[in-house]
């Protein structure tokens, strides 16, 4: 019995380790944001856009955007910690929208602070950018 319980020990303490690591893994993979954009990229008025991150729940919205505008918002650096992003809007015609989106890695690991800019366009889809914050 006393081996058995050893051997659970070390399992155990190599399962922690092995945890802890991907975890750092995860962390590192993370960009620093100090901005977000929504671009309307349409010829019409946007109206109640939001975008929402997940699993973190943070939001951001906007009331409506005109043609060809884009409305930004700038905070102090944080991590970005959510995986993906739910954008919704409606347009002119009272059409809703929804795309979710998955949100990039940091695999090379860059300390800039990034601006993430959501663009929408004509045909209703949505693209993600990170930039180089001004």
């Amino acid at each position: 019995m006393p081996i058995v319980r050893k051997i659970l020990i070390i399992l155990s303490i190599v399962i922690y380790l092995l945890a802890a690591n991907a975890c750092s893994l995860i962390k590192e993979q993370r960009f620093q944001l100090n901005q977000a954009t929504i671009q309307n990229a349409t010829n019409g008025m946007l109206y109640d856009v939001k975008v929402l991150h997940q699993p973190t729940s943070a939001v951001g919205s906007t009331q409506s955007l005109l043609p060809n505008r884009a409305f930004t918002v700038g905070f102090n650096h944080r991590e970005m910690m959510a995986d993906y992003s739910v954008i919704t809007w409606s347009d002119n015609m009272g059409n809703s929208y929804r795309q979710q989106i998955e949100l990039p890695k940091n695999i090379d690991r860059d300390t800039q602070p990034k601006n993430l800019t959501y663009t929408i366009f004509d045909d209703n889809t949505v693209t993600i950018m990170l930039n180089p914050s001004e």
